[in-house]
């Protein structure tokens, strides 16, 4: 016995031993002879082309799901994009206006607190929440050019 019909005879009982089918000559795997040919084996049951349509159903329609989720998100892409380019253009002559020479040392002496001593302690406060917004913007400004 070769190591072929051991092959075959172990998978045989493996598939026998799991109730499944015998396999056929034609799924036997090769004999070696070169004598098979595709004439002889046995074709598909005639329901099976009927099966693979049934089971293709299910996956066109997911694929068209897929495809529905996948324009959806295209859109709402194309509407971030847009959105940050609008922002993007009314961010820049902002930029622009903070980064003009001596625009940093008026705001800090129109707005630090030190630099109003007479203040009482709700002026005082609006002078420092105003002063944190213009360092957060200049903060913001140092990470767009690093």
């Amino acid at each position: 016995m070769g190591f072929m019909d051991g092959y075959r005879r172990g998978r045989a009982q493996a598939r026998a031993a799991r109730g499944a089918p015998p396999l056929g000559q034609s799924d036997a795997g090769p004999a070696g002879t070169g004598d098979e040919r595709i004439e002889d084996a046995e074709p598909y049951p005639d329901d099976a082309a009927d099966q693979r349509v049934e089971d293709a159903e299910p996956l066109q329609a997911r694929v068209a799901e897929l495809e529905a989720a996948l324009r959806e998100l295209t859109l709402y892409a194309e509407q971030l994009q847009a959105s940050v380019t609008g922002l993007e253009t009314v961010a820049a002559p902002l930029v622009a206006v903070l980064l003009m020479p001596g625009v940093k040392t008026m705001l800090t002496n129109r707005f630090h607190p030190e630099k109003h001593s007479d203040a009482n302690a709700e002026q005082r406060a609006a002078y420092e929440e105003a002063m944190s917004v213009v360092n957060q913007a200049y903060d913001v400004i140092k990470k767009i050019q690093a």
